[in-house]
């Protein structure tokens, strides 16, 4: 009988041929005898064993529960568990899909569904490519210090994208200012009071002194740096400022249409106006009408520019 149940066991596990293996089981001579060899495995309920002896076709019946109990959960648990692998497998293949997209096309972020805009490794793969795809991702990547700083990173100018509390984050906009100075418009009225982080600003473009505060805008040290990088920002100076000559002088030498931007003073003041021209005739037009018919003064401005009459 021991024969049987092993039989039996054997055939269950195949999954389909249970019934068959019951039925050549019911074949076999002193089926009544397999209750020691059940009672020894499963632990069947010993006041079972008289009507058991008595009644061989009950012991088969227990048999078959007995398989039912233990070897269907099994079946059904290897049924649960291939589709919960097909389930992965199909994820791992989407998300593969999305990772592709994201490092083949710009705006990849774009082209994937919700569920991968809220992944932070797609998201981060995209960001690294073009830090602007920032602006597909979820607004919880958006305020995701990782990802933000990924992104402005590869391109300063996706902190407009960041989250508020992140525009407020002094490492995250150095790390924005350094890649492009422009960056500073985004950043949070106070890193646009910061004197570090405007400086960094200006030194990679003067422009941006524009976004800085008023305070700074008058602070000497950070409009001379801009003013060297790009003398047009004089036009963002305090009025004081405009008519410090040192820093006239070292904004019409970068760029001598600034002279636009100077005092009326030092509109008028020759030093000023003689370097303006040189470095740019057409400067002569932003001259005092005093200068303007100095010989000097339109020779240098013909030299440079021929038009400038």
């Amino acid at each position: 009988m021991i024969m049987a149940v092993s039989f039996l066991k054997d055939q269950i596990i195949t999954g389909n041929k249970f019934f068959d293996a019951a039925e050549k089981i019911s074949h076999i001579d002193g089926i009544g005898r397999t209750f020691k060899v059940i009672k020894s495995k499963n632990h069947a309920d010993p006041f079972l064993e008289e009507e058991i002896q008595q009644q061989p076709s009950a012991t088969l019946m227990i048999v078959l529960n007995m398989a039912r109990v233990i070897f269907l959960p099994i079946t059904l648990m290897a049924v649960l568990l291939k589709g919960v692998n097909r389930f992965r497998l199909k994820k791992r293949f989407k998300k593969t899909n999305a990772l592709e997209k994201v490092k083949q096309s710009a705006m990849g972020l774009l082209d994937v569904s919700k569920k991968f805009q809220s992944d932070k490794d797609v998201v981060l793969k995209a960001v690294e490519q073009y830090g602007l795809a920032l602006q597909f991702a979820s607004e919880e990547l958006q305020g995701d210090k990782d990802v933000v700083l990924k992104a402005v990173e590869q391109y300063g100018l996706a902190l407009e994208y960041a989250s508020k509390e992140l525009q407020g984050d002094k490492e995250v906009v150095l790390k924005a200012v350094e890649r492009c100075g422009g960056a500073l418009k985004y950043a949070s009225k106070e890193l646009q009071g910061d004197k570090e982080v405007v400086l960094k600003a200006v030194e990679q473009n003067g422009f941006p002194l524009q976004f800085a505060s008023e305070e700074l805008q008058g602070d000497k040290d950070v409009v001379l740096k801009a003013v060297e990088r790009c003398g047009g920002a004089l036009e963002y100076a305090s009025k004081e400022l405009q008519g410090d000559k040192e820093v006239v002088l070292k904004a019409v030498e970068q760029n001598g249409w600034a002279l636009k931007y100077a005092s009326k003073e030092l509109q008028g003041d020759k030093e000023v106006v003689l370097k303006a021209v040189e470095q740019n005739g057409l400067a002569l037009q932003f001259a005092s009408e005093e200068l303007q018919g100095d010989k000097d003064v339109v020779l240098k401005a013909v030299e440079r520019c021929g038009v400038a009459l």
